[in-house]
């Protein structure tokens, strides 16, 4: 009966770590209902390349990835990742879309899924008023809402892997570094 219990207990473990480690943990109500918050076109309208292929990465172990932003956005990003100009940014506006593709290869030529955030004034406001997505390479909406695992990383603090950066740095949740 030990055993058991000990290899339940074991599983358990591995479950919740692998819950901590990803940013599609933990969902709550969909907003939008599944649909996924940026355009499956997004690369060829309506959103900038802000960070070019690189590796390693925060959500792609050791393969690549690029970071992408929405038009409207576009500017206050990099201000922010500047840090702030004299414009003063630290906050990405209303509506601001920012969209990690995860690929399967340091190379970053074969997708192996994406990972969103979109700014919705009232959504969250005790994190930056966020809505997160997990969305695999088929477009299929993994997880999304209030993701705890999400903004507790992007949160910045020194206990987790947004060292540096995240909102405990004026950054708003904005990980990727320049």
């Amino acid at each position: 009966m030990t055993s058991s219990r000990t290899s339940v207990q074991r599983i358990l473990c591995l479950a919740a770590a692998w819950g901590a480690l990803s940013c599609s943990s933990k969902a709550s109500s969909p907003v939008d209902g599944g649909a996924l918050i940026f355009p499956a076109t997004f690369r060829q309208a309506g959103f900038q390349m802000v960070r070019a292929c690189r590796a390693p990465g925060e959500h792609s172990a050791l393969n690549g990835f690029t970071v992408w932003v929405n038009d409207a956005a576009a500017a206050a990003y990099d201000e922010i990742l500047s840090g702030g100009g004299d414009a003063g940014v630290r906050t990405m506006p209303d509506g601001a879309v920012v969209v990690k593709e995860l690929y399967q290869d340091r190379a970053c030529t074969a997708v192996d899924r994406w990972v969103a955030m979109k700014k919705i004034a009232g959504f969250d406001p005790a994190h930056g008023d966020w809505f997160w997505q997990d969305v695999s390479a088929a477009a299929k909406v993994n997880a999304e809402g209030i993701l705890p695992s999400c903004s507790d990383c992007h949160e910045g603090r020194p206990d987790n892997t947004c060292i540096g950066f995240g909102n405990t740095n004026g950054m708003d949740y904005l990980c990727t570094a320049p």
